[in-house]
């Protein structure tokens, strides 16, 4: 901006605030005039207003008396007749007074008969709570018959309920005997009528709680969190409810008035700033008084403006060249710096390592913003790796003075890490350190190119190592599958051997037993039949061991069918059935299990290949009674089967109190050479067992349950996807 525009508007400012001097003593002198006259307006103002609400209730008084009363209202509340023209009626006074929100009929049982609302809403229900409506009941309920019941000024709420959705209601009720009729009024409509916009006004209750604000900002105030000193919002300290009658001030007048007859509350009114209203009053008057002031500020700038711009043109034009020299000079500096701080990871604490400087290369670096970092400790990115004894290095030479330099491994914000080398060295006034400068360079691709080179080594013999094992555990996978063909065919011939003897000995026996059954009637034939019964439960179990074996080493489809998953668990318990009894309790589906339980009981259908199904039951089975066998009292241990259906999955839990896996091997427990027990008479391991449960598409699990250990089983149904 030129010299000779500053002058000008010098000038022209000076004008406006001659101006403004006039004006603030012409309004000065108006204020003390009008002041007087719209106090007492104000004054009459509160009076009248204060009639107009009393007049108000008493209407609606009034109305509910005369309601209360009707000839074809008390026939209806005695013999429930002309229910319509009631309903006609409510309406018709809802129309003939906006401030009435609902008109409801309560008889004595509780039962809203009669319930007609404005047409502005649908129920008062969503402004006032059931619980408080029913005690509002109650109360006028106790009134004597005929009498006028009056609710507090108030806002219905329950503890918690948001205040911008609650409507304040003023509730007037009388109870007519059968019942209770009430008028819910809308407090907001009879205070908008004596409404004015200069003013603010204030309906307060008897512990001097602002009930309602003309403004809306400060209504139902004791429903709020925080307390508003009412002497401060009135600018009077001596301001006290308990003692008011009227009260005048130059700043607001006050009116006690009565509530449901015996609840005092009282009006404020607060006098707006009537030197505003005052000078509103006075606009063009004032307008004129500034524009002519204004007009002489102009005429004085043009006339001494002028010769003085010429004097100083010169000295611009020099100041010009100069501010333009010191502009490209600083362009160079900023740009420089800028390169500085996207590059270069630098760094400046104070001597107590507090961060006072970053760049934007270190936190792009660190990924912290620089608010993040500013006024934290440099520690904020130190890796708990790095040892005690490098910082203590760093800090003693620094702080004597000497620059520093090393590797540091630091922690960036997503707790990943990145490799610097750091060039600290400190920054002196007069021969006392201030602060450290660090200057760093990020060698994590180097680093990591160098731990991989050391550890390439031991890579390479951990996988010939591993190859190795390998081929070990292959050919172990073989020797069990010639193992498990070989007892096949044993128990093969095994079963066809004994199967014939043993039908000619049930054939026989029977015969002997009805035999014996035809003898005459003695001890002896009674003690005989009774041994017989106990050698048929034996022949019956030999059956059921055989028909099992021959099951197992039958012959059969490698492809998986529906299989009754129950039949398969019958079938590896009959056989492992001589060795657990020896050991523990089995149950199945909390059932203690025998060897004569029909195999066709449950049906729970999977699909599955039924020999390797069972070879998995017996391995799971075997692996629990060994360790089982450790307990020492027999009466303690217990394996518990379960059987269910779980959406599209049949569930098999297998759970014994033997102390459970060793946390050390609990999550490998399924890895081959983890457990080298060998179980049972079958050879295999539970590696095996997890082998056979992958050719299913199902899932097994082991976890420590209880003081024992939980091998769970999941197979998928027919239809179902794995």
């Amino acid at each position: 901006m030129s010299f000779n525009l500053k002058l000008f508007f010098t000038f022209v400012i000076f004008g406006i605030f001659l101006a403004l001097f006039s004006v603030y003593s012409f309004s000065k002198i108006a204020y003390e005039k009008e002041l007087l006259n719209k106090t007492k307006v104000s004054n009459m103002m509160i009076i009248k207003k204060e009639m107009m609400i009393s007049k108000s209730i008493e209407n609606l008084d009034n109305h509910l008396f005369s309601l209360s009363q009707n000839k074809t209202f008390q026939k209806y509340i005695k013999n429930k007749k002309n229910e319509n023209f009631i309903e006609s009626l409510f309406e018709t006074i809802i129309l003939s007074d906006p401030t009435i929100l609902q008109i409801k009929y309560t008889n004595t049982k509780e039962i809203d008969t009669i319930t007609h609302s404005s047409s502005h809403i649908k129920s008062v229900e969503k402004f006032i709570p059931t619980k408080i409506d029913k005690d509002i009941f109650h109360q006028i309920k106790e009134t004597k018959i005929n009498t006028i019941w009056h609710s507090k000024i108030g806002v219905n709420i329950i503890k918690g309920e948001n205040l911008n959705f609650v409507q304040p209601l003023y509730i007037i009720g009388v109870n007519v005997g059968s019942g209770v009729l009430r008028f819910y009024i809308k407090v907001d409509a009879i205070i908008s009528s004596i409404y004015n916009k200069n003013y603010k006004l204030f309906l307060l209750d008897k512990d001097a709680n602002i009930i309602i604000d003309s403004k809306k900002e400060l209504s139902w105030e004791k429903y709020r969190e925080s307390k508003i000193d009412l002497s401060i919002l009135l600018n009077d300290k001596n301001f006290d409810f308990s003692r008011i009658m009227t009260q005048k001030t130059d700043k607001y007048i006050a009116i006690k008035i009565k509530e449901n007859n015996k609840d005092e509350a009282i009006l404020v009114l607060v006098y707006p700033d009537f030197g505003t209203i005052i000078d509103k009053e006075m606009y063009y008057v004032y307008i004129s008084i500034l524009l002519s002031t204004i007009l002489l500020g102009i005429i004085l700038a043009f006339i001494f403006s002028r010769p003085m711009s010429k004097m100083t043109n010169k000295i611009e034009r020099l100041n010009n060249q100069l501010d333009k020299k010191v502009e490209q000079r600083t362009k160079k500096l900023k740009e420089s710096l800028r390169v500085i701080d996207q590059y270069v990871i630098r760094t400046v604490t104070d001597t107590d390592g507090t961060l006072l400087s970053v760049s934007d290369a270190f936190c792009k670096v660190s990924q912290y913003s620089k608010s993040e970092l500013i006024g934290e400790n440099q520690s904020i990115i130190r890796h708990p790796d790095m040892p005690r004894e490098l910082f203590i290095d760093m800090w003693n030479s620094i702080k004597s003075g000497k620059t520093w330099k090393g590797k540091i491994k630091n922690l960036a914000k997503d707790k990943s890490y990145y490799w610097v080398e750091s060039y600290i060295e400190p920054n002196f006034i007069k021969n006392k350190i201030i602060s450290y400068t660090a200057i760093q360079i990020k060698i994590s691709n180097k680093v990591k190119l160098e731990e991989l080179n050391k550890s390439l080594e031991k890579r390479i013999k951990d996988e010939v190592q591993k190859n190795t094992e390998q081929l070990k555990r292959i050919q172990q996978d073989q020797l069990a599958n010639v193992k498990l063909s070989s007892i096949g065919a044993l128990a093969a011939g095994i079963t066809h051997e004994i199967n014939t003897p043993l039908t000619y000995i049930k054939g026989n026996f029977e015969l002997l037993k009805y035999d014996i059954e035809d003898l005459p009637k003695s001890n002896l034939r009674d003690n005989i039949l009774l041994d017989t019964d106990t050698i048929s439960d034996g022949i019956n179990r030999i059956s059921n061991i055989i028909e099992a074996m021959k099951e197992v080493s039958s012959s059969s489809s490698e492809s998986i069918e529906n299989v009754n998953i129950y039949n398969t668990l019958i079938t590896a318990l009959r056989l492992s059935f001589n060795n657990a009894k020896q050991i523990s309790r089995i149950y199945l589906n909390d059932e203690l299990f025998d060897i004569s339980n029909n195999k066709d009981t449950l049906v729970f259908n999977a699909l599955a290949q039924k020999q390797r199904i069972e070879q998995l039951w017996i391995i799971i089975i075997n692996n629990a009674l060994d360790e089982l066998v450790k307990v020492e009292d027999y009466e303690v241990r217990k394996l518990d089967i379960k059987i269910k259906k779980i959406n599209n999955k049949i569930v098999v839990d297998f759970v014994d109190n033997a102390g459970g896996i060793s946390n050390d091997i609990i999550d490998k427990i399924f890895e081959p050479f983890v457990s080298t027990k060998k179980s049972g008479g079958m050879g295999i391991g539970l590696n095996i067992a997890k082998k056979i449960v992958d050719e299913h598409c199902g899932i097994i699990r082991a976890i420590n349950y209880c003081n024992g250990a939980q091998f769970r089983i999941e197979l998928y149904i027919e239809g179902a996807k794995c």
